[in-house]
């Protein structure tokens, strides 16, 4: 169909949009590469110093109805022994930017994979170290470390609607892990007695429900407006319409 270059280093990532207008290309020489659809070199930065071994962007993209912002979560990992967040933003006025948001710590050598869960709200890695890490992206904390493989973990994906990661490794096994749910969030379906009352609700969780509804549109505007669970429940017809023109 089509093909480009970078300048330096070989290419050792890439993944594209939710959306397929774009992707995103790591290099050996550490950079970042954001293309369109047409080949066309939209946006470069340097990421890593060693170079990028994996980038992975969130399905569920993000929007700013207000600023006529668009954001992708971006994840990517390096010989560094890094993983870095980032957020892809896309305005009209400012065409494209690449956004340094965090760091990841907790590996001891290269990280050689990383992959967003299905909601966006979780990332995993696996390094050289032999550990599987997964965190909480809107904190950075980190969930769970796992260390059963016994050589390198090379490549990790969540499954898109189920509580399940799969992670293989250079000790020639892949092992399926099963997420425990019992802490529920907001947005399961699933209704039962531990369920958190709506009111209780933080600003991650409205989010986490705005994009169950598919009205991820509005999550960058209701963050914006620090719109927690109590928030939520005092919102009328007339403020969504006159405050947040909803």
């Amino acid at each position: 169909f089509r093909s480009g270059n970078v300048k330096g280093g070989s290419l050792a990532a890439c993944a594209f949009s939710p959306n397929g207008n774009f992707f995103v290309t790591g290099s050996s020489s550490g950079d970042l590469t954001i293309w369109d659809d047409k080949m066309r070199c939209l946006y470069n930065e340097k990421a890593h110093d060693l170079g990028v071994t994996c980038c992975d962007i969130s399905s569920h993209p993000v929007s700013d109805s207000d600023n006529g912002f668009r954001y992708f979560q971006m994840a990517s990992c390096g010989q560094d022994n890094q993983i870095k967040l980032w957020l892809i933003l896309f305005a009209d006025f400012l065409g494209v930017e690449l956004k340094y948001k965090c760091t990841l710590d907790g590996h001891s050598a290269p990280v050689l994979a990383c992959a967003f869960s299905c909601d966006g709200q979780m990332v995993v890695s696996g390094s050289v170290d032999k550990c599987v890490i997964i965190y909480e992206t809107s904190t950075g904390n980190t969930l769970h470390t796992l260390s059963q493989h016994t050589r390198y973990v090379t490549t990790c994906a969540f499954a898109p609607h189920s509580p399940l990661l799969a992670t293989g490794s250079m000790d020639k096994t892949v092992h399926i892990w099963q997420l425990d749910l019992r802490q529920p969030r907001a947005g399961d379906t699933v209704e039962n007695e531990s369920k958190v009352a709506v009111e209780d609700w933080s600003e991650d969780d409205v989010s986490a429900w705005l994009c169950a509804q598919d009205l991820a549109d509005f999550v960058g505007l209701f963050k914006m407006n620090n719109i927690d669970g109590k928030e939520l429940l005092n919102l009328t017809k007339e403020s969504l319409a006159n405050e947040l023109k909803i």
